[in-house]
């Protein structure tokens, strides 16, 4: 140590402290401000790369962000597929089967999800495979559409047939307000014994409007005993309606109406306790029961509903 730090003088018998040269200051120098510039931008450089994006990462992270928003705006659409699928399912039930009494080509709600777990993938592995699931489930969206539009166009083409068959309420009900009593089984209010009631019974205001709910000509507009003033339509296709207890018609025999003509008003007369309308809807000579033939005025929530609430009475209002 001491030969490195000290050199002997002879001329003074002791031991003189070296100094260093220059050029070994510089050298030092240099070589100090080197090792700091070097630790200064290890330390910018771990610091920025926490905060600052590379290119790669930023295209990476943009991919991400296109992929998610595809993503989220499909499964959107699936959803809105499959709830008109679901409201097709119950209208081609009410139609195509017990109306027009025919069974469809093909069933559109056989069409398997196989993409139902898709979004409870985590975000890794869904963007790996994302572009793949994406163009199938495209593909499954598209043939979605053109069943939908399939059932459409079939349709139209049943559309001269549809317009005589009975397809919405008798009187204004789109809030379902009016007390209801159903088809079916009933006690009869005056003589409190079992009865089948052919139809289904508003309890409505004395002149409320009462509308033909399909095309058709008047085949009766008179009084009989027990329903008082009524009408009956003769819609062709083997239907007919009948409306009785009215106050007030609107209509003579033999006149051609349309669906949502006023051809009467409520009443309260026939054996009837109550001012309401009591509506049937009869298919080769068969009363049948009214609400299944309300698909053009309600949706399926609606629907069900009506359907409830006409059998929650136990009693017929004639």
């Amino acid at each position: 140590m001491a030969d490195k730090k000290y050199k002997f003088n002879p001329e003074t018998l002791k031991y003189d402290k070296k100094r260093k040269s220059k050029s070994r200051k510089i050298i030092e120098i240099i070589t100090t401000q080197i090792v700091a510039a070097v630790l200064i931008a290890v330390v910018i450089f771990i610091a920025f790369s926490y905060v600052l994006e590379t290119p790669k990462q930023r295209k990476l992270k943009n991919e991400i962000a296109v992929f998610e928003k595809q993503y989220e705006e499909l499964i959107k659409r699936r959803e809105q597929q499959e709830k008109y699928m679901n409201e097709l399912k119950l209208k081609d039930k009410t139609i195509y089967r017990e109306i027009f009494q025919a069974e469809l080509e093909s069933d559109s709600t056989k069409i398997r999800n196989k993409y139902i777990d898709f979004q409870n993938i985590d975000l890794q592995k869904s963007i790996e495979i994302n572009k793949d699931k994406l163009a199938s489930l495209n593909k499954e969206l598209l043939l979605l559409d053109e069943e939908y539009s399939r059932i459409l166009e079939l349709a139209k083409t049943k559309q001269d047939i549809l317009k005589n068959i009975p397809a919405i309420q008798p009187i204004f009900n789109k809030d379902l307000k009016y007390p209801l009593s159903g088809f079916g089984k009933r006690i009869d209010q005056l003589y409190k014994s079992p009865v089948f009631h052919n139809g289904i019974d508003y309890a409505a205001q004395e002149g409320t409007k009462v509308f033909a709910t399909a095309d058709g000509v008047v085949k009766k507009a008179s009084t009989a005993r027990k329903n008082g003033l009524e009408i009956v339509i003769n819609h062709g296709n083997s239907y007919k309606t009948r409306y009785a207890h009215l106050s007030k018609l609107n209509v003579r025999g033999g006149q051609r109406v349309k669906r949502g003509d006023v051809i009467a008003y409520v009443g309260n007369t026939g054996k009837s306790l109550t001012p309401h309308l009591h509506y049937e809807v009869i298919y080769n000579n068969k009363a049948v029961n009214p609400v299944n033939y309300f698909f053009l005025d309600l949706s399926p929530e609606e629907y069900f509903k009506i359907k409830s609430l006409a059998n929650k009475t136990g009693m017929s209002l004639d």
